[in-house]
């Protein structure tokens, strides 16, 4: 069995990512990836540190493989700076030693490593899953769980889909 994947452009926020992760985990998959990184703000207007919360997002849900979105052509082309860059310039992110904050994306990086490293240990356990029945299924968040986040509770979405 393959390795459940999701994506920040995808799911862009918490709840949105529940609702697979949750999926993901009823099913007993313990290792989540996810495309961290593929922003619709455009081209090289991500930050590391916008990098960095994108990870921790996606660490709060659950995702323990997380994959940088984007590594821009390094070789020769005919453009200007910062060189050949895919998607009309209209998606983030694209990394790669041309972007002045590159000097730091080993300590990024490192960050991440560390964080996956533990998240791998152990097994996902939450207090509550929601079941939500949708026909059809759609992407909306059915209940927005701030209660829940108040009071420390961890939870996940399990949505359900009958033909």
């Amino acid at each position: 069995m393959g390795t459940p994947e999701l994506e920040t452009l995808a799911f862009p926020d918490i709840d949105s990512s529940l609702q697979f992760v949750g999926a993901a985990h009823l099913s007993g998959q313990n290792i989540i990836s996810s495309e961290i990184g593929a922003e619709t703000s455009g081209a090289y207007s991500l930050s590391t540190t916008g990098l960095a919360n994108l990870f921790k997002n996606s660490f709060v849900v659950g995702v323990n493989s997380g994959v940088v979105h984007g590594m821009a052509y390094g070789g020769e082309f005919l453009s200007t700076w910062p060189g050949y860059t895919p998607l009309s310039f209209s998606f983030g992110d694209m990394w790669g030693p041309r972007r002045p904050d590159w000097m730091y994306i080993n300590e990024t990086m490192a960050y991440v490593a560390r964080n996956q490293l533990c998240l791998r240990t152990g097994t996902a356990k939450r207090d509550i899953a929601f079941y939500r029945y949708d026909v059809p299924w759609s992407m909306a968040v059915g209940y927005e769980p701030h209660d829940l986040r108040s009071a420390g509770k961890p939870h996940e979405r399990i949505p359900i889909c009958h033909p």
